[in-house]
């Protein structure tokens, strides 16, 4: 499909002399550049999912093998993996954990941990 027959939108106010919210204005002055993106595939993924945190290993591996592999095998495909955390206990996380879970994210080389009251 070349890019002049696709249907381009009337620019142009409508009846009650607005333009239709659909229309990015910019898309009204750049019919070949809009033409364009839109046979263009896209470049980036991003998805966020939660896990259920007693069974992390068996989610966390289905994610791999249904997306993160195959992002993985497309050539030049620079694929990020991020593990949020978060966890709030109403009586207070005990001192000795504290400890432990600061002592463990440093040995697991966490970029970012924290405590908060």
């Amino acid at each position: 499909m070349s890019a002049h027959s696709l249907h381009q939108p009337s620019a142009g106010p409508n009846s009650y002399g607005m333009t239709p919210s659909w229309i990015d204005p910019l898309d009204l002055f750049e019919g070949p550049v809009l033409a364009q993106r839109l046979n263009t595939p896209p470049r980036c993924y991003h998805g966020r999912v939660t896990l259920n945190p007693t069974r992390v290993g068996c989610e966390a591996g289905l994610v791999s093998s249904g997306v993160i592999f195959p992002l993985t095998q497309l050539s030049g495909c620079l694929v990020t993996v991020t593990l949020d955390i978060h966890a709030v206990v109403q009586s207070g996380i005990p001192r000795l954990l504290q400890r432990a879970l600061a002592e463990n994210g440093s040995k697991l080389k966490f970029t970012a941990q924290g405590f908060e009251r």
